[in-house]
């Protein structure tokens, strides 16, 4: 026998023995035979979101699907190209990126993994939505001094400070419903505006009343305003299931209210409580927050009872002003109104979690603060403009700002279904823009 013959069958020999490799990878980039890979990968963009979904790869094992994006028509080639969105852990098969701007192109790339190997990415590109603006202003509005706004069914309600009415605009077509304003219905300086159950409530400053009337009609219910109540230039209004809450600047008291009969509860106004004008609240369930803006404070309350958590101040949470609160169930969130910055802080123990400032925040007198799914958005009465951040790690979203939002000193900022209605108190409207 020859001796090439031999070397051959020799080799031969030893590779069954020891058994072949299933893949031999010298590169992350390159994926193991058994790996298949994403197909159908389809993006339904908006003017501040691409929903991603795709069809997981079919037998062998995966870890789950990583996504890449780059800015343009070129998707990212490797899976090391372009900047990584997530890695998206087995089954799932939708991804929403918010992380993008709007009237621009992104391309995107998904692979299949296990491990350090990545399968050929199925690959598409998608064109976001411009942002849609909608400026609401006119005589036959109303607005004037438009304050704070609510939202009940397909409607929202605005609190007109200096016109002592409430206007009633279409929430799906920004045209105007009705215009509250006889003098029955006892408005007096409204500055603050709140649905619970079927009714709407408005704190009237001037009035040191509550006007409460049907939230499908219009029609009024009743005016409170009796010494039972303890009301003092009460300038906010916050429900809380089946009771109100309502804070007294005059009197740096807060009011407990029976929502379904208009029932005075409790009147809160122990020195225990240090409130120092409070013209905000946020209910998480269980307990009450109140930002004091005069003391740099801000006090919790049990809802229940009525009785003290805590105030919080001082080293770490950096309060300067407290003027507005909100929270999204794990944290809440101040806006400092003179400090130019948010202020987070833990729900479960009230320990500060980050203050959130800097330039690229735009954060100007910041007066009004809301939360949507994972995003915080603060409207910055001094600077014109409207932030938006992630409530999870404090990083910039986007700031809305420029001349097409005819921001004019927004003081209030709410989010209904896809879009973001600001309050301009100077310019006596109302800017609706899509998010």
């Amino acid at each position: 026998m020859k001796p090439r013959v031999v070397r051959i069958i020799a080799l031969a020999a030893l590779l069954l023995l020891v058994g072949f490799p299933a893949v031999i990878s010298s590169s992350a980039s390159q994926s193991p035979s058994r790996l298949s890979f994403v197909t159908a990968a389809r993006a339904v963009a908006s003017s501040s979101s691409v929903t991603l979904s795709w069809r997981n790869p079919k037998g062998g094992t995966y870890s789950g699907v990583m996504i890449r994006r780059s800015l343009g028509s070129r998707a990212p080639s490797t899976a090391t190209a372009g900047s990584l969105v997530a890695r998206v852990g087995a089954p799932r098969d939708v991804l929403v990126d918010r992380s993008v701007s709007a009237s621009a192109t992104y391309s995107y790339a998904l692979f299949a993994y296990q491990g350090s190997h990545y399968a050929k990415a199925d690959t598409l590109s998608v064109d976001t939505q411009p942002v849609s603006i909608q400026v609401i202003t006119g005589a036959g509005f109303a607005l004037a001094g438009p304050i704070a706004i609510a939202q009940s069914g397909d409607d929202l309600w605005v609190a007109n400070a200096s016109g002592n009415s409430v206007t009633e605009i279409d929430e799906t077509t920004g045209d105007l419903v009705q215009v509250l304003s006889d003098p029955s219905y006892g408005f007096n300086g409204p500055i603050a505006i709140s649905v619970a159950g079927s009714d709407v409530w408005v704190a009237n400053f001037n009035g040191n009343s509550l006007t409460e009337f049907d939230a499908t009609t219009g029609a009024l219910i009743q005016v409170y305003n009796s010494g039972n109540y303890s009301l003092n230039e009460p300038d906010t209004v916050t429900q809380d299931g089946s009771v109100l809450w309502v804070g007294n600047a005059g009197s740096n008291s807060v009011t407990e209210i029976t929502e379904a009969t208009g029932t005075p509860l409790k009147s809160l106004r122990s020195l225990n409580f240090q409130f120092a004008d409070p013209d905000s609240a946020y209910s998480d369930g269980t307990n009450l927050w109140v930002p004091n803006a005069n003391s740099n404070t801000v006090t919790e309350l049990t809802e229940a009872t009525g009785d003290l958590v805590k105030i919080y101040g001082g080293s770490g949470y950096e309060f300067n002003e407290p003027s507005a609160v909100t929270g999204n169930g794990s944290d809440v969130f101040v806006t400092n109104e003179m400090g130019n910055s948010v202020t987070e802080l833990n729900d479960t123990t009230g320990a500060p979690v980050r203050v959130i400032a800097g330039l690229a925040y735009d954060f100007e007198e910041p007066a009004g603060i809301t939360t949507s799914g994972a995003d915080v958005w603060v409207a910055n009465f001094g600077g014109d403009s409207v932030t938006e951040f992630n409530g999870s790690t404090g990083a910039l979203a986007d700031v809305n700002v420029g001349a097409d939002y005819a921001f004019d000193d927004p003081l209030f900022v709410d989010v209904v279904g896809s879009y973001a209605w600001v309050v301009n108190s100077l310019g006596n409207s109302i800017t609706k823009f899509s998010m």
